[in-house]
């Protein structure tokens, strides 16, 4: 059981230090590694440093690991050619088209692209108590309550969590991960 734990450990300290260089590369540099396929690498990161609640069945390995997606574009195909043949937390992966907010239900973790404010806040009120990780990259997410937002500087990609959303949800994000994102808060709308 110490030896698990400790394994465990290691495995989440050498996540950490990929996250940290990766991060930490230079515009430059990530434009020449494509952003869009680092941002992609990053959805298995952040789920091994997510801890799923009972509930959700994420230790079933019966059933698959899923990646909702609200639409087909450049960015969703490069998802799905990543995690065609990778697994999260040892279940195969499958990718969910999402043709309504209720199917988001049967995901573990949902991508949110670029939306109008209305439609990001309706699929938002209907995940905020569910362990759904959600994964942005669009200014202001973080704040409206997405999980974790990456977004783009001058040195590099980072990444932000929304902390409160994510306690909301019934998830739990390792302190190795919150201590490298801008943590950011929301007004909840009444």
């Amino acid at each position: 059981m110490i030896l698990a734990e400790m394994k465990k450990i290691v495995y989440l300290k050498i996540c950490v230090t990929s996250l940290v260089i990766c991060f930490s590369l230079p515009a430059s540099i990530t434009c020449q590694v494509e952003e869009n396929v680092i941002k992609t690498v990053f959805f298995q990161r952040f789920a091994d440093f997510t801890t799923w609640p009972a509930s959700s069945k994420i230790q079933d390995k019966s059933s698959p690991f899923v990646i909702g997606l609200l639409a087909k574009s450049n960015f969703s195909n490069m998802i799905e050619k990543t995690y065609s043949e990778k697994t999260i937390y040892n279940k195969h992966v499958k990718i969910k088209y999402l043709n309504n907010i209720s199917e988001a239900e049967q995901c573990h973790m949902i991508y949110i692209p670029k939306l109008c404010s209305h439609e990001v806040e309706d699929l938002l009120a209907f995940t905020k108590d569910k362990p759904i990780l959600s994964i942005g990259d669009t200014k202001g997410y973080g704040q409206m309550g997405v999980h974790i937002n990456l977004y783009t500087l001058e040195d590099g990609i980072r990444f932000e969590i929304n902390e409160t959303a994510v306690k909301k949800s019934g998830l739990h994000i390792s302190h190795l991960l919150l201590d490298f994102a801008t943590i950011v808060t929301y007004q909840e709308n009444k």
